[in-house]
């Protein structure tokens, strides 16, 4: 796993490597139902939280000039799915901000 995870980190960096201005849609989804139970269409064999955001800080190290993060629902949640779309918002900004500031 680790080693195709290094893969698609590298093969995102070289996808992104060629844009100048990037947007980004974060989808609850692709997360495992294990960290995000209450999304519009669960994936089971999902991501886990920790390798979601390792691409996540990848995607990040470009130019990224606005995001959005969608499939949350808050009125069937119990507070799982919510706790990671705000960590994942959070996390998404602090990378942001640390690429603006290198």
């Amino acid at each position: 796993m680790e080693d195709g995870l290094r893969k698609t980190i590298q093969k995102i960096g070289n996808s992104l490597s060629e844009f100048n201005k990037i947007y980004l849609t974060i989808d609850m989804d692709v997360l495992d139902p294990a960290f995000a139970p209450v999304v519009q269409n669960p994936e089971p064999d999902g991501l886990a939280m920790h390798t979601f955001l390792d691409l996540l800080y990848e995607v990040c190290k470009h130019p990224i000039i606005a995001f959005d993060l969608v499939e949350v629902t808050p009125h069937y949640d119990t507070e799982t799915t919510a706790i990671q779309a705000a960590k994942t918002i959070l996390e998404t900004l602090c990378y942001i901000e640390k690429r603006r500031k290198t």
